[in-house]
């Protein structure tokens, strides 16, 4: 990882530095988001009142969702980059 943002001390044949971060801080984000929809949340609802729960619940979930595939997008994407990352390095 170190050898990324110093590539002075690494051998590179990429001419575009950042393009060699770029899969890390796609993983970083992932973790991020996945670690975000993953965090309990707190809410205040009436127990009462059976729509206000199945509300609450509902928009949990989304946020899940929401979360989740933002994360699946950048770890998927990180793979991509790595990937081509690699096949340029070894040319």
């Amino acid at each position: 990882v170190l050898g990324f943002l110093w590539p002075d001390r690494t051998r590179t044949v990429l001419k575009f530095q950042p393009l060699t971060v770029a899969p890390i801080a796609c993983f970083l984000l992932a973790f991020f988001a996945f670690t975000t929809a993953f965090m309990p949340k707190t809410s205040q609802f009436s127990l009462d009142v059976l729509r206000d729960i199945e509300l609450e619940r509902e928009k949990i979930i989304r946020r899940r969702r929401i979360l989740i595939s933002i994360g699946q997008i950048l770890f998927a994407t990180g793979i991509v980059v790595a990937v081509i990352i690699l096949v340029l390095e070894g040319r």
